[in-house]
């Protein structure tokens, strides 16, 4: 696991990041000049089959939480990946996209 505390100018980031075998963790809080603070969690996780899923939310200073979630996989060097975000407001952005890998 690795933690990053850093000041700069008048905002404050904390950051922890775990990995493993079993995928990427990420908790995050930034505190902006005015004490407002945004906190942040997601994980990414393999299948073992050449594709992944992820998932995680934002927080805002007002207590709204924003998630999303979604996954990808590869293939012949083309990967293909989709994902679904919820806002603060109950309504969804769908996102989808390829790209090629070398």
């Amino acid at each position: 696991m690795k933690t990053l505390i850093a000041l700069t100018g008048a905002v404050l980031l904390a950051a922890t990041a775990t990995a493993s075998a079993q995928g990427f963790s990420r908790e995050s809080t930034v505190t902006g000049p005015a004490g407002n603070t945004i906190q942040r969690q997601g994980t990414v996780t393999p299948d073992g089959q050449g594709g992944w899923t992820r998932q995680g939310s934002v927080t805002g200073p007002a207590g709204n939480t924003a998630t999303y979630q979604g996954g990808g996989s590869c293939s012949g060097g083309k990967c293909e990946y989709g994902s679904t975000r919820t806002t603060r407001g109950g309504g969804t952005v769908n996102r989808s996209g390829s790209f090629n890998r070398n």
